[in-house]
């Protein structure tokens, strides 16, 4: 998507000083791991137009948290 954008986005795009594809999870209490995976080509056509993967993390609320753990029988 990014070698095709017209032409004034792709200018922005090449002006920009940093270049980030985060990707956004929110954590939960169960399960308390999951996979994920970017496969081999995702991760080279990211190298190929100079862009980083950022991970990020959010929290649960503690109300949200009570309720989940509520809803599977957890205290």
């Amino acid at each position: 998507m990014i070698t095709e954008l017209p032409g004034a986005a792709r200018e922005l795009w090449d002006r920009a000083t940093r270049r980030v594809f985060d990707i956004g999870f929110k954590s939960r209490t169960a399960p308390y791991q999951e996979s994920h995976q970017l496969a081999p080509g995702t991760l080279r056509a990211v190298a190929d137009i100079g862009t980083e993967i950022a991970i990020t993390v959010y929290d649960l609320p503690a109300g949200e948290v009570d309720a989940e753990r509520s809803n599977k029988g957890l205290r």
